[in-house]
């Protein structure tokens, strides 16, 4: 999809699993984008938020990506939660240690994290 200041860009990571980035126009061509160039997509850990559940939640967030939960460790203050999305990749999402305490996280766990395209970070080699 594309506007006349955004476009919206898709990154499969796996045969299951697509991440999508919005960029302006400008990056899309000073990155030089276009189906089947390699990128490397980051996502900084608190932008992420986490659910569970057996289906993927109502939200408004582009990206809500399934995964199991490879790791989970709980500070005093704090939690990382490292989703394991498939395809050798992880996405990893800091929230509250009450937060995880109240979702009842712990490894193997089914989980979904979300966030929105506006925070994907788009780089090339």
């Amino acid at each position: 999809a594309s506007d006349a200041l955004s476009a919206e860009v898709s990154v499969a990571v796996s045969d299951t699993t697509t991440i999508h980035a919005l960029v302006t126009h400008t990056s899309l061509e000073d990155l030089g984008l276009h189906v089947g160039r390699a990128v490397t997509l980051l996502i900084k850990a608190p932008f992420v938020a986490i659910a569970t559940g057996a289906t993927p939640p109502t939200t408004s967030a582009r990206n809500c990506i399934a995964g199991t939960i490879a790791r989970c460790e709980i500070s005093g203050v704090s939690a990382e939660v490292v989703l394991d999305i498939g395809g050798g990749k992880t996405l990893a999402s800091t929230i509250t240690a009450q937060s995880a305490r109240t979702l009842g996280l712990e490894g193997g766990q089914n989980a979904y994290a979300l966030f929105d395209a506006v925070h994907v970070i788009l780089a090339i080699n």
